[in-house]
C-alpha cells in the first residue's frame, strides 16, 4: 500500500531524518518507534504534507500507484484516503466545536460515528472537547479522522498518557476498527510494550535513521541492536541510556549510537553500518551480535524500615458542588517510605494531592503533616506532570532555582549550582531557558526546585507520563535516589503500574474517590484481590 525509498529530511543544511526506506502492506500494522528527536514525527508527517515551515523531504513516497510529491498529491489522499490521528485530542480537536459539529464538518453520520467509536451517548456530540475526558477526546478525535474511511491511518502516540485501561479500549477499539474496514496503521509510540504486543512488524529509528526491522514480537523477545536492548532494559530496570540523540548529520562516517553504545569496538567508529539481515524478516544496523542483558522486571525489593509517621490523612472527602471527588479517604506516608497512588483518571488521585498541598480545602476529614511549627511549603512540595507549563518560560532556569530556596531556610540555602549537581545536570544550565532544554532535562529542573527548601514529602503527580522509556528510566532513578540517599518521603501518583512498581514501597489502589486496595507493592500488583485492581493488571500490555 505504501513506499518510501530514502527519504531524506532537513531544516536549512541540518539533516534531521537520514535515508529511511520502509513499506507497509494492506490491512498491517506497522510500528515506528524511538526517542523523542529520532525522527518519528517528522516521518508522519512527510506521509502527509504538513511539515512544519521551513523543513523539506526528499526520496520517493508512493501511496498505491500515486506519487506522493507536491501539494496537488498530498491534498489528493491527506483526510480522505491518509488520516493523521496526533498524540494530544485535545490540540486537535477546535474548542469551539463540539464533537458532533467536528464530525460532521469531516464528513458522515454523526450517531453511526459515535457508535463506531464505542461512545453510545448521543449527549456526548453536544459537547465541547473540555467537557470530555480523555479517552472520550480520543474517542471523538479517533471518530473525526475516520469519517471518510481512509485507507491509512497515521497514528502519532495515540495513547501516550492515557490510563492503563482507557490504553487498552482505545487500542482494542483501533484494532477491531481496522480490521472490520480493512485499513493498514501506522503506529508511531515510544511506548514499548504497545508496540511490541500490537504491531505485525516494526522498525526502531535513532538519529533519523531506521536501527533494526522486522516482527514486534520478535524484536521484543530478541532485540538485534544495542539500542533496542538498551531500550527494553529502561523498561523493566533503573537503567537508562547515558547522552541523548545525536543529530542526523552529526554521525555520517560511524556507527550513530556509538557514544552511548556499552559493547562498542574500533571498527564502529570507521564506518557507518548498514541495515543487514538477521533472519527470515529482520534487519539491523550493527556490526555485532548484541550482548544480552537481564531485563526481567522487578529485582527482589530489599526490605526497609522507617521512620515515624509523616503524612496522616484520615476519613478525607473533597465535594465539587454534587460530585463527591474523594470519598473517606485514609492513608499514611512514613518518614523515608514511598508510598504510590494509582487508579483511572477520576479516581480522586489529583484531588487527595491538592488536598495534601493545601492548594484546595477539603471537605471534610484530617490531614496532619509532619510535626512542630515548620509551614507547610517546607515540609511538602509537588512536581507535576508537564515541566514546560510549571516553569516560567521568561525566567532562565537559575533564576527559578534561586527563587526556590529562598523560599527555604536562610542557614546553608542551596545554589543553583549545588541543585543543578544535585539532579545531575551541568552548572551552565543556570543561564538556559525551559525552551532550550529536553523534556527530561526540564523535568530534573521541576525536581531540583521542588527539592530547594529540602522537604520532609515530595508529591510526585504523573511525573514521567509523557517521557520516552529512556528517559523516563533516568528520572525514575533519580526520584529513588532522592528517597533512598536524601530521606525525602515520596507520594507517587500513577497510571503505569510498571512505573510504580519501580519506586513504590506501599500501593493504594483508588476507584470513584475511594481506596479499594492497599499493601505492598508487590503483593497488590503480583496477587490483587480486588476486581478493580486484577483489571488494572490485565490491562497492561
Amino acid at each position: 500500500m505504501l513506499e518510501i525509498e530514502g527519504l531524506r529530511i532537513r531544516h536549512g543544511s541540518r539533516l534531521i531524518v537520514d535515508g529511511v526506506d520502509l513499506s507497509i502492506g494492506e490491512g498491517e500494522t506497522f510500528g515506528l518507534v524511538g526517542e523523542s528527536g529520532s525522527g518519528k514525527s517528522l516521518t508522519a508527517r512527510a506521509l502527509v504534507g504538513l511539515l512544519p515551515r521551513g523543513i523539506t523531504a526528499s526520496g520517493s513516497m508512493r501511496f498505491r500507484s500515486l506519487e506522493l510529491s507536491g501539494e496537488r498529491a498530498f491534498r489528493s489522499v491527506r483526510g480522505r484516503r491518509i488520516a493523521l490521528l496526533m498524540q494530544d485530542p485535545f490540540a486537535m480537536l477546535n474548542p469551539l466545536r463540539t464533537a458532533g459539529q467536528t464530525i460532521a464538518e469531516s464528513g458522515g453520520d454523526v450517531r453511526e460515528r459515535l457508535r463506531e467509536v464505542g461512545i453510545e451517548d448521543p449527549s456526548v456530540a453536544g459537547r465541547y472537547p473540555f467537557q470530555l475526558s480523555g479517552g472520550m477526546r480520543q474517542r471523538v478525535a479517533l471518530a473525526a479522522a475516520l469519517s471518510r474511511d481512509p485507507e491509512l491511518l497515521v497514528a502519532d502516540e495515540p495513547t501516550t498518557a492515557l490510563d492503563a485501561t482507557i490504553q487498552r479500549d482505545i487500542l482494542d477499539l483501533l484494532g477491531r476498527i481496522q480490521r472490520e474496514r480493512g485499513m493498514s496503521v501506522l503506529l508511531i509510540t515510544h511506548d514499548l510494550r504497545v508496540a511490541f504486543t500490537r504491531c505485525d512488524r516494526l522498525a526502531v529509528m535513532y538519529a533519523g535513521r531506521i536501527v533494526e526491522r522486522g516482527p514486534g514480537r520478535e524484536i521484543g523477545a530478541d532485540p538485534a541492536h544495542p539500542y533496542t536492548a538498551g531500550l527494553l532494559r529502561a523498561l523493566s530496570t533503573l537503567s537508562w541510556i547515558p547522552g541523548g540523540v545525536p543529530r542526523a548529520d552529526a554521525v555520517q562516517e560511524q556507527c550513530a549510537f556509538l557514544d552511548r553504545c556499552d559493547q562498542a569496538v574500533p571498527d564502529c567508529g570507521s564506518a557507518r553500518p548498514p541495515l543487514r539481515p538477521v533472519g527470515a524478516e529482520r534487519e539491523t544496523a550493527c556490526l555485532l551480535p548484541v550482548r544480552r542483558a537481564d531485563a526481567s522486571p522487578d529485582a527482589e525489593r530489599e526490605a526497609r524500615s522507617f521512620g515515624a509517621t509523616l503524612l496522616k490523612v484520615e476519613g478525607l472527602r473533597k465535594d465539587y458542588r454534587a460530585v463527591r471527588a474523594v470519598r473517606e479517604v485514609s492513608l499514611d506516608v512514613a518518614a523515608g517510605e514511598s508510598v504510590g497512588i494509582v487508579g483511572e483518571s477520576g479516581s480522586g488521585k489529583t484531588t487527595l494531592a491538592r488536598c495534601v498541598l493545601g492548594l484546595v480545602t477539603p471537605s471534610g476529614g484530617r490531614i496532619a503533616l509532619g510535626a512542630g511549627d515548620r509551614p507547610r511549603h517546607r515540609l511538602v512540595q509537588c512536581v507535576f506532570q508537564d515541566p514546560y507549563t510549571s516553569l516560567n518560560p521568561a525566567r532562565s532556569i537559575g533564576a527559578t532555582l534561586a527563587e526556590a530556596a529562598a523560599q527555604g531556610p536562610a542557614e546553608d540555602r542551596p545554589t543553583p549550582s549545588d541543585l543543578l549537581e544535585l539532579v545531575g545536570l551541568p552548572v551552565n544550565y543556570a543561564a538556559r531557558r525551559p525552551a532550550g532544554l529536553s523534556g527530561g532535562e526540564r523535568q530534573r529542573i521541576a525536581i531540583a526546585r521542588a527539592l530547594a527548601v529540602r522537604p520532609a514529602l515530595l508529591i510526585c503527580d504523573e511525573p514521567v507520563a509523557s517521557l520516552d522509556v529512556s528517559v523516563q528510566a533516568h528520572i525514575l532513578a533519580l526520584l529513588r535516589s532522592v528517597n533512598r540517599d536524601l530521606g525525602t518521603s515520596l507520594l507517587f501518583i500513577t497510571h503505569d503500574l510498571a512505573v510504580v512498581r519501580q519506586v513504590a514501597d506501599r500501593l493504594v489502589v483508588m476507584l470513584n474517590g475511594e481506596v479499594v486496595e492497599t499493601g505492598p507493592t508487590a503483593d497488590v500488583l503480583d496477587h490483587p484481590t480486588h476486581d478493580y485492581t486484577m483489571r488494572l493488571v490485565k490491562a497492561v500490555p
